[in-house]
């Protein structure tokens, strides 16, 4: 709000301070005061959505700041298991089987601003920011409707990374701001999933005009590109799968692999 009221009064101070001698011109300039305010005090607010996000591994809490310029969206408020497929089991002394998971890492935040994601992601506790540049995506309307809360919402879908996502989105909260990277709509998503619904939003709370400071925004981590980190990622589990094997085998025995795959991004440009 301070930052609205600084703007306004900046008008307010001009048009006071400057001495006009025809009172018309002075009543036309207030008229441009009042509009050019509504418009920046609309365009400045920020609002709040908080979701709960279900994947095949665990159920969380995300939280969506946006206003018309730019958008926050953060996993991991809290992580709650889902189930136990995600640790490492042993038979015996020698016999390993070990699930290698490529879901998101909890507490990462997408940050999108000035046509690129910033996306923070870590690898054995190493940070990265992931930059990908934002591509809109093309949604195709769905001859169906359905009531979210007190908002009818309209169904779209769209085929991205390698996989289709559906969304109900309604226009009565004008924005093309969206949780993950499912933007470019006519309106807020309110629920959105997967088609075969393992990764899963949904709205259970909408806040208007809070205070969030997007300007923290990108962090000072290392910056490269997703495949690049889907490169990294890729290296560390086999790094895994290695020394299993090795320790497997001075044990007379054998391990087995069993790779998950939870991540969002099936497909990645090369």
């Amino acid at each position: 709000m301070k930052l609205k009221i600084k703007f306004f009064n900046f008008f307010w101070y001009l048009y006071n301070a400057i001495n006009f001698k025809n009172m018309k011109i002075k009543s036309y300039l207030l008229l441009c005061i009042i509009f050019l305010s509504t418009i920046f005090l609309i365009n400045a607010q920020t609002n709040k959505v908080t979701y709960q996000y279900t994947s095949p591994i665990k159920i969380d809490i995300a939280v969506l700041y946006y206003n018309d310029t730019v958008s926050f969206f953060n996993y991991g408020a809290f992580s709650e298991g889902k189930d136990e497929t995600n640790k490492q089991t042993s038979t015996n002394t020698a016999d390993m089987s070990i699930v290698i998971d490529d879901s998101d890492s909890i507490g990462t935040y997408q940050y999108i601003s000035n046509e690129k994601i910033y996306e923070r992601r870590n690898i054995k506790k190493k940070y990265y920011t992931i930059i990908e540049k934002f591509t809109p995506l093309d949604w195709q309307l769905i001859d169906s409707t359905q009531k979210i809360g007190n908002y009818t919402c309209q169904l779209a879908s769209t085929f991205c990374y390698g996989q289709t996502f559906y969304a109900w989105y309604t226009s009565e909260i004008p924005s093309d701001k969206a949780p993950w990277k499912l933007g470019g709509l006519p309106g807020l998503i309110l629920h959105a999933y997967d088609k075969e619904r393992k990764h899963e939003w949904k709205a259970t709370n909408i806040e208007f005009d809070v205070e969030f400071d997007f300007s923290v925004y990108p962090s000072d981590d290392e910056k490269i590109t997703l495949k690049k980190y889907s490169d990294l990622r890729e290296e560390e589990n086999q790094k895994i799968m290695r020394l299993a094997e090795t320790i497997a085998a001075q044990h007379g025995g054998s391990v087995s692999f069993e790779q998950t795959n939870n991540y969002l991004e099936k497909e990645i440009e090369r």
